[in-house]
């Protein structure tokens, strides 16, 4: 049994990079397949990366974990390329916004030796250009979904990789994982976006600039983080359509409230009242919080795991 397995990464991106980095003290140098020169050619100097190629082959041959990073559009193309280039029992770990499209992409792309997983990061990877070592790390949280058929001793090879890029894992199934995405990248920045669009013209910025609009700007903040690609929001389509209309269903009784003059008087205090025990909760620790589901644990502990490569 070799002492680590061999991996490889499709995808020059940063966050792929970042996990690289974070991972390659215990899972050795890695080796990036990136088809575009201009992206690869930088890549190669990249903390942890052992070699960056455009041959998708050579990359993969004789790789036990396979992690995808590509953009969400090229998913599709990757996993179909990838998929008769897998050695038996490969691991194929894919990042990725919506998981139950990437579950019936890669059903059908990647051979039924091997098994797969999707992690979507509640928290993007470790940005290693600009951290400061002594910066504190920020909490990232891993949603991972196994496939149906994927073999107990990858699961805790996938447990693995995410623990040793230093983020907690969180075991849910597709459908859940892409419900709490919605929630946390993509409804967010559209929210925002729709707010810009109804508030912002260049009149109302200029005033705005003079009276104070700072509850604006931190009601809009989502437009600063890492938005969502118009893929990755197709991806969980569903979700984020369910959630804004019935954001725009409270919307429009307030509306009819304001429109009749007979506000609620608790309208707002009951939001803030659960916003306060909702962040109340987040400050818990994990352990200190009852657990809903026992089947997020993973089927084999990370100390008692026996590698089938």
């Amino acid at each position: 049994m070799a002492a680590r397995p061999n991996t490889s990464v499709l995808g020059a991106t940063s966050r792929g990079l970042a996990l690289i980095a974070e991972i390659s003290g215990q899972f050795g140098p890695i080796a990036v397949w990136e088809p575009d020169p201009d992206i690869g050619r930088p890549a190669r100097n990249a903390a942890g990366v052992a070699a960056v190629t455009a041959d998708l082959a050579t990359t993969v041959r004789d790789a036990a974990v396979v992690i995808c990073t590509v953009p969400q559009r090229d998913v599709e193309t990757t996993l179909t390329a990838v998929g008769p280039l897998l050695r038996n029992g490969a691991i194929v770990i894919i990042m990725t916004v919506g998981h139950e499209w990437t579950h019936a992409i890669a059903s059908q792309a990647i051979p039924s030796h091997a098994s797969i997983a999707c992690i979507t990061w509640f928290a993007p990877p470790p940005d290693v250009s600009s951290r400061h070592p002594k910066a504190p790390r920020a909490r990232v949280v891993a949603g991972i979904s196994p496939a149906v058929g994927a073999h107990p001793d990858a699961v805790g090879v996938v447990q693995m990789v995410i623990e040793a890029s230093g983020a907690e894992c969180f075991f849910g199934e597709a459908r859940e994982i892409d419900g709490f995405a919605a929630v946390a990248h993509a409804v967010p920045a559209v929210v925002s976006a729709a707010v810009v669009r109804s508030t912002l013209t260049p009149r109302s910025s200029r005033d705005l600039d003079r009276l104070g609009g700072a509850p604006l700007a931190a009601l809009t903040s989502a437009l600063d983080t890492d938005l969502p690609t118009p893929a990755e929001l197709a991806a969980v389509g569903d979700h984020v359509a369910r959630m804004l209309r019935t954001i725009a269903e409270d919307l429009h009784e307030i509306a009819s409230q304001l429109d009749a003059a007979q506000v609620d008087p608790a309208l707002v205090e009951r939001a803030v009242e659960r916003r306060r025990a909702w962040l109340a909760a987040r400050a818990q620790p994990n352990d200190t919080l009852a657990l809903d589901d026992v089947t997020r644990i993973p089927p084999v502990a990370p100390r008692r795991r026996r590698l089938f490569f």
